[in-house]
């Protein structure tokens, strides 16, 4: 398995390109994980190596997203837009990770993304929970890989 820091900046690179790509929002680091957010998509994953993502939007960002995927007016968001949005960009950057993970063309199997108006947390171990801060134009987010340990 590779070592935390390692799964760590490949989940960030995951995140940059989804971001990037999908939403057309440009992340950058931050320090500052004490930002209030709104929504929670999290999502499962297991093969050769088991955890969890979890990504933790802003209101902001959330609306930023569904306005660039879906090409939908601000007035027009519903709750809904903001959940199927929160769950294909974790799915997504899930996806995106495990294929940088597969080099030895390994399956893994996901899990249907979940979504949470307000967010759950997560357990802050350091051995297995790593946790990355960005900011955009558009606000701020997080999210953080948990590798289970049997």
């Amino acid at each position: 398995m590779e070592s935390m820091e390692t799964m760590k900046r490949m989940m960030e690179i995951s995140i940059f390109e989804v971001f990037e790509k999908m939403f057309f929002i440009f992340l950058e680091h931050s320090s500052d994980g004490n930002n209030h957010y709104d929504y929670e998509a999290s999502i499962t994953f297991s093969g050769t190596v088991r955890g969890e993502i979890r990504l933790f939007v802003s209101h902001r960002v959330a609306r930023a997203m569904v306005v660039n995927m879906l090409g939908i007016e601000e007035g027009e968001i519903t709750e809904k837009d903001i959940e199927d949005c929160s769950k294909e960009a974790v799915n997504m950057i899930c996806g995106n990770l495990l294929g940088k993970l597969n080099n030895h063309e390994e399956t893994f199997e996901l899990a249907i993304p979940l979504y949470h108006r307000s967010p759950l947390g997560i357990t802050t171990d350091s051995n297995t929970t790593s946790h990355s801060h960005f900011k955009s134009d558009d606000g701020a987010m997080s999210a953080a890989l948990r590798i289970y340990v049997d």
